[in-house]
């Protein structure tokens, strides 16, 4: 698909790096346009206290982000009788 795109969207400069050395031929098709998070200021952020486990998903709900799996492992980990009072 990358082969025959007109242009190609990465979302960090990384990720354009890897995507030129895997397909060196893509090089002048790639642009940056960064997702619309400061992650920075997510990294100085305070935890949030919460009275029960939860879970934040960010992504769009297809098969390859493979959600099943991490709610399936998030309800293994957290069922109430696993929890400690």
């Amino acid at each position: 698909m990358l082969r025959s795109a007109d242009a190609i969207i990465a979302v960090s400069e990384e990720l354009a790096r890897e995507i030129a050395v895997w397909l060196p031929t893509s090089a002048g098709k790639i642009e940056v346009i960064p997702n619309g998070v400061n992650v920075r200021s997510l990294r100085e952020a305070l935890p949030r206290v919460h009275p029960r486990p939860y879970i934040a998903f960010v992504g769009r709900l297809v098969h390859e982000k493979d959600l099943d799996t991490l709610l399936n492992a998030f309800d293994q980990a957290y069922r109430p009788s696993a929890l400690v009072q």
